[in-house]
């Protein structure tokens, strides 16, 4: 997004951060340094990795590293959003969704957090429908432009349509 947000994060600060967040002594698999390694800097990346190979560690990690910033994540599958927002939780990292499963409510509580400052959030997934809405993307360019916005997710291509 823009201007490098942190090239100053060694891979060693990122794995500690990891083994930290995730538990185990863990080390990155094929690729996923690169990709965290260009979100970090502000790149644009595309990322293929089979299923279960580690592409949601490519962007669940550099805002764990950058303090005051946030992922947005697009992905159409609204069970499986629930799923990592709650794995997430579990493990202490401030995640949360705005979809059509959570009520009016929950999802401008959601819009709240990400309006502090810093952010409330580390992490955002919303559906491709909702993340072009227009009470969240006034926001989401107002964070971009402050680079607290660190990077934009699309977590499954065919959210793709231009």
């Amino acid at each position: 997004m823009g201007e490098p947000s942190s090239s100053s994060v060694t891979r060693a600060t990122a794995e500690a951060t990891l083994t930290r967040t995730f538990g185990d002594d863990r080390h990155f698999r094929a690729g996923q340094w690169e990709a965290i390694d260009a979100a970090l800097r502000g790149q644009d990346s595309c990322v293929f990795l089979a299923t279960g190979a580690g592409k949601s560690l490519c962007y669940q990690l550099p805002p764990l590293l950058v303090p005051g910033t946030f992922v947005l994540v697009v992905s159409p599958l609204l069970a499986l959003m629930e799923e990592q927002v709650a794995a997430l939780r579990s493990l202490g990292v401030a995640a949360a969704s705005i979809s059509s499963a959570r009520s009016a409510s929950e999802n401008r509580s959601t819009r709240e957090l990400l309006q502090a400052k810093p952010p409330g959030l580390t992490h955002l997934y919303v559906s491709p429908e909702l993340a072009v809405h227009s009470k969240l993307l006034p926001l989401l360019a107002r964070l971009a432009q402050t680079k607290t916005l660190c990077c934009v997710a699309v977590d499954e291509a065919l959210c793709i349509s231009q």
